[in-house]
Order: C-alpha cells, then structure tokens, then sequence
C-alpha cells in the first residue's frame, strides 16, 4: 500500500527502477502526470460597516453528531448550468475575516520584538484594543496543556453550536481575537487534467539517495477564465439578493487576468489517476496499479479531476472503499 501525498506517490513510482526503467507503473509514461490543485486567488473585500449580512450567512456554521460538533463554510459555488453557458470549471466564493492595520495583537507583537516603526501608534493600538488582548490571554488559558480536556472539550463544543463564526475566527488567529477591517472574498476553482502538468524526477537527491521530485504544475487560461467569471457572477448574485456587494479586485474589473496572482491550497491531486486503462491512468477502479497484482495506492493522487471542493472527505471515503475491497480479496484468499 502506498499512501505518501499527491507529490511522493509519484516520485516514489518513479524512482522504482529495479524491476521497471522507466518506474512502477508508468509503461505509458502516465506517472506523475495530470498534476492538479485547487487554483485559488482574491477576488474582492467587502468593508467592516457593510459585513454583518455577509458573515451570518456565509460564515461557518456548526453540525452535532455523536457528542461533538463538526464546523462547515457555507459559500457560493456555480450551478451545473452557469459552467455549461460559461464554458468553465466548477467553482466557489468564500468569504473570510480581514485583520485591520491597527490590530492590536500585531501592534504588540511588533512592541515585544522591537520591530515597531512607530512605537506611539503601536502603544495607542495595544491601549485601544485592550479588550481583545483580554480575550486572547483567555484563549490562551483555554488551550494551555494544563487545562483539564474535559473542560476544553464542553467549551469549544458549546461555542460551535452557538457561535461557529467566533471559533472559526479563534482557530484561524490562533486564539488570538484581532481586530478587522472586513471581509476577502476569495474564489477556489476545479482545475482541469492536463498532462504536462506533472511530477518527475529531480537530479538531487535525499539523503538516502533517491532523486527528489521536480514539479512543473501547469495552469491553463481556462483555470484564469473561472476565477474571473465566478468573481463577476457572484458580484452579480449578491446584487440580485440586494446583499452587500463587494468592491471586486482591480484585475477583475479591468478584466486583466494576466495580473492575477494564483495561490495554490496545496491540495496536490492526479498524479497517479484512475482510469480504466493503463494508457490514460495509473490505477484501476479499485487503486489498484495497473499490471501489478499486490500494490495498491491511497490518497488525493489517484483523483482523475480534482473538482473545486477541499479533497479530505473524497480521500477518506476512497481509502475506506480501498480497505473493504482489501478486507473482501483476503477473505476470498
């Protein structure tokens, strides 16, 4: 079983070359190939005065199951019929609290670093914000090792259920509450196979002398193409709703989608992708290496697209469909 990540299951494949040259696997030079990750980038930002509506319904909220609370992002994503009109990839918006320049927390850690630049506006930031340095130092009580888990436990489950939002804001500062200035809006899209997207092999090497892995992750215009759309279509739909609109990125409405600047959510997917056939694929429906009748692969690189969705729960639930197919084959010896 090979459950390394995106990257190393394909670089380990790849540097297999006992048994095959050109690496296990990879008969048809598919290894490695079909790179994929989420292609993220900011789209707009919507001001502190104007937030309020956006955040109750677009933030996270809380899910009870089995005496603990799971949290969840709610988001706007494209309609199966807006891609097919738009000629794009599936896509999503989702809407995440802005630091402000004058937070506190910052102010006070650039005072203790001796790093401020303007020591009088950093203490009159640290004066003004007293309120949050109070909350944080409680989050910090709450987290430290010597608080009983029982304890840890009733609180962050209780605050799920009334205030997913306020833990959401919590976890992403750890613990530490900071001031803000409004909401980003930042759109995540699906990212479509291509072939000379691809992990292949580095001439350095690990220390234990194995080549390190080379990326080359290709992005094409159509990726460029979603990101601009889904901005303008969701802009659009939240005017339709009379909600707050957001002021859209300078590349968006100068449709300059050369100025872009790509993140990527290091969700490293395809690399070592189902298909029926060993021509276009590098397992079979069941992860199974094609042609290799005892090795098997587990993780976000045998996805044959990536979708635009964080990958954890397609991960989890192709490993648990891997485990009951292994359970079934030792049973039938």
């Amino acid at each position: 079983m090979l459950a390394a990540g995106g990257i190393e299951n394909a670089r380990l494949l790849l540097a297999s070359t006992d048994v095959f040259s050109q690496g296990i696997g990879n008969h048809y030079d598919v290894v490695g190939r079909f790179l994929m990750d989420h292609v993220a980038a900011r789209v707009g930002r919507i001001p502190t005065d104007r937030m309020a509506a956006l955040t109750k319904l677009f933030g996270f909220y809380g899910v009870h199951h089995e005496n603990r609370a799971h949290m969840f992002a709610h988001g706007l994503a494209l309609t199966a019929a807006a891609q097919e009109r738009e000629q794009i990839s599936n896509a999503a918006v989702f809407f995440s609290t802005e630091r402000a320049p004058d937070d506190p927390w910052v102010a006070l850690k650039r005072l203790l670093r001796s790093r401020s630049d303007n020591v009088g506006r950093d203490v009159l930031s640290v004066a003004a914000g007293s309120g949050f340095i109070a909350r944080g130092i409680g989050m910090k009580i709450l987290s430290d090792h010597r608080t009983p888990k029982v304890f840890k436990d009733l609180i962050v489950n209780t605050a799920i259920m009334i205030s997913p939002n306020l833990v959401a804001d919590e976890f992403q500062s750890r613990g530490l509450p900071h001031k803000l200035s409004g909401l980003r809006i930042e759109a995540i899209c699906e990212q479509a196979p291509n072939p000379a997207s691809r992990v292949s092999l580095s001439e350095r090497k690990d220390k234990f002398g194995v080549p390190l892995a080379k990326i080359d992750w290709r992005i094409s215009d159509l990726e460029y193409k979603t990101l601009l759309r889904i901005a303008e279509l969701s802009h659009e739909a939240l005017a339709r709703a009379e909600l707050p609109t957001p002021k859209l990125e300078p590349w968006v409405t100068e449709r300059r989608t050369q100025d872009l600047v790509i993140i990527d959510m290091a969700h490293t997917l395809g690399t070592t992708r189902m298909s029926t056939s060993p021509k276009t694929g590098v397992v079979d429906l069941h992860c199974r290496v094609h042609g290799i009748n005892n090795l098997y692969i587990a993780g976000g690189s045998v996805f044959p697209t990536s979708g635009h969705a964080n990958p954890t729960l397609t991960i989890l639930a192709l490993a648990i469909r891997l485990a009951d197919h292994l359970n079934s084959e030792l049973e039938r010896g």
